[in-house]
């Protein structure tokens, strides 16, 4: 049995925020969002090294600068991405 699953290219700005890329980059910053937040927390509470953070720091860094290159080849705004938000806006409107 073989399933084919189609994507639609968005034409339109409204249909930016329903792609399955928009989905998992929205996912990839959430996830890097709570990372860095995790980071921070226990940087504040002196569990790194200098070491460390600066191989965290270097990590965080070149993953936001991913999802940047991915906004950009997929053509999607990075403020888009807020799942946050999306999930909010789909209640109201439903």
């Amino acid at each position: 049995m073989e399933i084919e699953l189609e994507l639609k290219e968005s034409e339109g700005e409204a249909d930016k925020g329903v792609g399955l890329e928009h989905l998992l980059l929205s996912l990839m910053k959430l996830l890097h969002d709570l990372m860095e937040k995790q980071v921070l927390r226990r940087m504040d509470r002196g569990h790194f090294s200098e070491e460390d953070l600066n191989r965290l720091g270097e990590a965080l860094l070149a993953q936001d600068t991913q999802i940047d290159v991915l906004c950009e080849h997929f053509k999607l705004c990075r403020e888009s991405l807020d799942l946050l938000k999306i999930l909010d806006l789909q209640g109201k409107s439903a």
